[in-house]
């Protein structure tokens, strides 16, 4: 498998809000790069769910839910 690294200057220019959402059960790459994003991008942050597979949102409905719900609350403030 080739060696995959987004550039650090393009993660560097994002101006949105990013989480991203891994499991303990994704694949190295996947992790990898997930970490990476959120340490380049300036409002990223990375959240891996323990006990999932390849799909969190099927095997951790809940963890995953609460994952995007402290996310929304962050940004908005408003209750989710």
């Amino acid at each position: 498998m080739p060696q995959y690294r987004p550039a650090s200057a393009d993660l560097g220019a994002i101006s949105i809000a990013i989480r991203l959402i891994t499991s303990t059960g994704s694949s190295p790459f996947l992790q990898t790069t997930a970490a990476l994003v959120a340490e380049r991008a300036p409002f990223a942050d990375h959240i891996s769910l323990e006990g999932a597979g390849h799909f969190p949102s099927f095997d951790q409905p809940r963890a995953f839910s609460d994952a995007i719900r402290s996310f929304v609350h962050r940004l908005t403030g408003a209750p989710v």
